[in-house]
């Protein structure tokens, strides 16, 4: 049991002397960057695909001639718009 304790010991004074060089090489700002990428693609997908369904559920109600048809049609607009801005701030 001695012997745990000890090396539990020797391992977690390795790690204190370590973590400023690895904090070094991973920096916040690259891993926010590496997010705000995915995030980017994501919606530059996302929102267009809704963008056409909302569009598509705007021809059905006009067609079938019920209510609420023009603000589903504003909403795929906000959905194009949106997804074609989200592409072009996730490239580089």
């Amino acid at each position: 049991m001695i012997y745990y304790k000890r090396i539990v010991q020797i391992g977690i004074t390795i790690l204190i002397l370590e973590v400023p060089a690895i904090a070094r090489e991973v920096s916040i700002k690259g891993a926010t960057d590496s997010v705000m990428k995915v995030v980017g693609e994501v919606a530059a997908i996302i929102f267009p695909v809704l963008g056409l369904i909302g569009i598509g559920r705007a021809a059905f109600t006009f067609s079938t001639g019920g209510q609420g048809g023009t603000k589903e049609l504003l909403e795929g607009i906000v959905g194009i718009a949106l997804g074609v801005v989200a592409k072009t701030l996730s490239k580089p």
